[in-house]
């Protein structure tokens, strides 16, 4: 693990923090596991008499591509370990969308909840697959500024089509 994925306990180097101060005693957890289970904590102690806004951004998919062992075991089968690697992250990010879901599902928010699902830029274009598009993140060419995204929810009116634009 590396101190980009990891929580520290030094406070002098990239602590992570929440409301009331330095989040402890969680060394050796990766930050997308940390905000993952929050994000569930924080649905599960919300009160649904008030609407809930939970943004929740990811590390996932950024240098360095690491995800912790559960997941990189579950694809040992594949030799090139940057692809292991890509793919265990991504592994991490199912269950913990899945996470999200469920808690939203059991505290009965779910039915009026709108999900946006978006990235920032494309895949690194020396680790990344774009195409059809050139070159990746850091470029301003389309492999870096078009992402897929996708918007789901009860309240949506139009559905069941895709824009190509």
């Amino acid at each position: 693990m590396t101190v980009w994925d990891t929580v520290h306990s030094s406070e002098a180097f990239l602590s992570v923090y929440d409301n009331s101060g330095i989040v402890r005693n969680e060394e050796g957890k990766f930050l997308s596991e940390l905000l993952f289970e929050r994000a569930v904590d924080i649905i599960h102690r919300h009160n649904t008499n008030i609407p809930l806004f939970l943004y929740h951004p990811t590390v996932i998919a950024h240098f360095p591509f690491e995800a912790p062992k559960r997941f990189r075991d579950l694809h040992a089968h594949i030799d090139d370990h940057v692809t292991r690697n890509e793919r265990a992250m991504f592994s991490l990010l199912d269950e913990g969308v899945g996470n999200i879901t469920r808690a939203l599902e059991d505290k009965g928010m779910l039915e009026n909840t709108l999900f946006l699902f978006l990235a920032d830029h494309g895949m690194f274009a020396d680790t990344g697959r774009n195409w059809p598009f050139r070159a990746g993140a850091g470029t301003t060419f389309e492999g870096a500024i078009r992402s897929p995204a996708f918007i789901h929810g009860k309240g949506i009116k139009k559905t069941g089509y895709v824009n190509n634009e």
